[in-house]
């Protein structure tokens, strides 16, 4: 069964193993409160089959990703809208959660944790219209371009949207950015319990693939569409 032994706490795997509340949350396995019954007893008590339990917490601990060909339009938005669209939507409703039981618990002892919300909050208020727009106008528009099909487009040339989703994503960092000086750099206090430390380490996970995600448009998508509209 690999490096994660059934006989250890959940607590223990949930601090040890890189994305295991991820596994946890979704199976219904409490790795807070409960954090100190054994793996294989929590699968027991909802008659989950241990093995397969820890073969989701390893195939969450080494996730494979196929990087898009860089000058292919349509593997550059598939993979964007596949792979990073997808994580930010699952995992800021995921994070929302979190910051509930988070703000609910500790608030009273940590009053910045309320900030924290509202940033997170003003994050998911952003980057999901603006992860629609890329999806129903931009993107469709970009992969026309590459296959050679005239259109019409309401926004005149491409520039024009693009510079718009950058700033968007400007305005994403800068949230990010305040979300880091509001934890303290995404470090947990002495008293944080298991969920407190989930919600963190998910902004953080958050955080390095909304970096990527961003890079992808900014830097390689972006660039190709316009020289493809001025070819």
């Amino acid at each position: 069964m690999g490096m994660i032994d059934p006989n250890a706490t959940v607590g223990e795997i949930s601090s040890r193993v890189p994305h295991a509340t991820r596994v946890f949350e979704k199976l219904g396995i409490d790795y807070c409160c409960r954090g100190e019954q054994r793996l294989a007893d929590a699968c027991a008590l909802l008659w989950l089959e241990v093995g397969d339990v820890v073969r989701a917490l390893e195939a969450a601990n080494t996730p494979e990703r196929t990087l898009p060909k860089e000058d292919s339009i349509v593997e550059l938005v598939d993979h964007i809208v596949g792979t990073h669209h997808a994580f930010t939507r699952s995992e800021l409703a995921r994070i929302a959660g979190l910051a509930e039981k988070v703000v609910r618990v500790h608030g009273a002892k940590h009053p910045e944790l309320a900030h924290l919300r509202a940033l997170i909050d003003e994050l998911a208020e952003d980057l999901l219209p603006h992860m629609l727009k890329e999806e129903r106008v931009l993107f469709p528009y970009f992969v026309a371009l590459e296959g050679g099909v005239p259109v019409r487009a309401a926004f005149g040339s491409v520039d024009k949207p693009i510079a718009t989703m950058r700033r968007d994503h400007e305005r994403c960092g800068l949230l990010l950015r305040a979300i880091r000086t509001t934890t303290r750099d995404l470090e947990p206090p002495p008293d944080a319990c298991e969920t407190y430390r989930a919600l963190f380490d998910a902004l953080r996970d958050l955080e390095a693939d909304i970096h990527e995600h961003v890079h992808l448009e900014n830097n390689v998508l972006f660039p190709l569409a316009l020289s493809l509209e001025a070819g």
